[in-house]
């Protein structure tokens, strides 16, 4: 991520907004605010960040995946996740633990492509229940545990 008051590509804007960040642009954009003109101020309404600042409702988790796809709670979770685990030479007799596992997609990833055990925690129930309900009846699925 670079600085803030950087110029950042579409991809660091992107992964910044997601995680509540604001990344202030580079050059002067010329627009000059008015403090005192408080009811431009209050006719805007702010849109919360996606990140970890809101929960994750059951609409919320139903529209990431819609846009991301089924088991993503993020951008390429699954491509992330295989670059991370392909130096580890992880194998079926290994456990790894994933923690803030989202939907669990990581998690599936690690077991699917290496055979590991995953036991996934996640913070927020509702991501929990949601990945719970993803787990497919794939050998390597059942080898991915999600708890709280």
């Amino acid at each position: 991520m670079p600085p803030i008051g950087v110029d950042a590509t579409l991809r660091n804007r992107i992964k910044a907004w997601w995680n509540g960040e604001d990344l202030e642009p580079r050059h002067d954009t010329g627009l000059v605010l008015d403090p005192s003109d408080d009811e431009a101020a209050s006719s805007e309404t702010e849109i919360p960040p996606p990140g970890p600042v809101r929960t994750w409702s059951e609409e919320r988790i139903a529209a990431v995946q819609m846009v991301l796809g089924d088991g993503c709670h993020g951008p390429d979770i699954a491509g992330r996740t295989a670059e991370l685990i392909a130096p580890a030479g992880l194998t079926s007799a290994q456990t790894v633990l994933e923690i803030g596992s989202g939907l669990a997609l990581g998690a599936r990833t690690i077991a699917r492509q290496t055979g590991a055990w995953v036991d996934a925690i996640e913070t927020n129930a509702n991501l929990v229940a949601a990945g719970r309900k993803l787990g497919t009846d794939i050998e390597e699925d059942k080898k991915v545990t999600i708890t709280s």
